[in-house]
């Protein structure tokens, strides 16, 4: 990995931006203070940062939500005051003024961006309607699927307008799912959910992402993961959730609670989210 800090023109693809954000926050936590001089104001300051952020990074794979806003906000900070990222580079690394190349994933994540700006943490349940009106007049335990066609039709009717500060929020949330959250599944933990599972089903190879609100499960299939990707994912979740006990169980302040199975205790991996304060929780 090289040791440049590359500029906004540099910018090739999405992993060379990945691999560029994960080395300034590296150099950034090994930086020694500034002229020598640890107790000059400037150099406390950051050093106090760096505490921070380095608990930030623990963290925020099991889910802490103040954590995973200071890591994004870092992100985008670097984007902003290192990249000095520009518009057209936005639009080529996701390709917003290009709307029938988007991909589905793309196409969900500017929809649920644009729910969570109009209703909140109720932005998926507005999704979900939109999705599937249906839905909402049947009770019972069956998994309700929201496929890509659905994504896409919804995506035609909206027409969401993006200004660049909204594709700049979009482009931080995907780097940071992809290098430390829960990949695809990672945007719909901001959303008002009882839970939100990874991992596969008996019989299948297939990787599922499934969500729960108000006494419903919807699966995503268009939301997928590579088994090493959930591997790492849930690797992840346990560096961040590990005690010391052997347990890969964790509640949050929140209420939240996360479980991660795998070997050597289980043969497939998964991660579960369940919240117990669903009804009470704030937008």
């Amino acid at each position: 990995m090289s040791n440049q800090i590359h500029t906004n023109q540099d910018i090739q693809n999405m992993e060379e931006l990945k691999e560029g954000i994960c080395l300034r926050i590296h150099n950034f936590l090994v930086m020694k203070s500034e002229d020598g001089n640890p107790d000059d104001l400037k150099n406390k300051m950051r050093e106090d940062f760096k505490i921070r952020l380095r608990w930030a990074l623990k963290e925020c794979g099991g889910g802490n939500a103040q954590a995973r806003n200071l890591v994004r906000e870092y992100i985008r900070k670097i984007l902003l005051d290192d990249y000095k990222i520009r518009s057209d580079t936005l639009d080529k690394l996701i390709l917003f003024q290009e709307p029938a190349n988007l991909t589905v994933l793309d196409r969900f994540e500017i929809l649920l961006y644009q729910f969570h700006l109009e209703s909140g943490r109720e932005g998926l349940e507005k999704l979900l309607r939109r999705c599937s009106p249906e839905y909402y007049s049947r009770r019972g335990k069956e998994i309700f699927d929201i496929t890509a066609q659905d994504i896409d039709k919804i995506f035609l009717k909206e027409r969401v307008s993006l200004n660049y500060m909204d594709k700049l929020q979009i482009l931080t949330q995907r780097i940071f799912e992809e290098s430390l959250g829960w990949g695809c599944a990672d945007v719909l933990g901001h959303m008002r959910i009882s839970g939100l599972m990874a991992g596969t089903v008996p019989g299948e190879e297939k990787i599922h992402v499934w969500a729960e609100t108000k006494g419903r499960t919807f699966r995503f299939p268009f939301l997928q993961m590579e088994p090493k990707e959930l591997e790492t994912i849930c690797k992840r979740i346990r560096k961040s959730i590990e005690d010391g006990s052997g347990r890969f169980l964790k509640e949050l302040p929140d209420h939240t609670s996360i479980t991660v199975k795998g070997p050597p205790d289980g043969e497939d991996w998964m991660f579960f989210i369940h919240r117990t304060d669903y009804f009470l929780s704030e937008k």
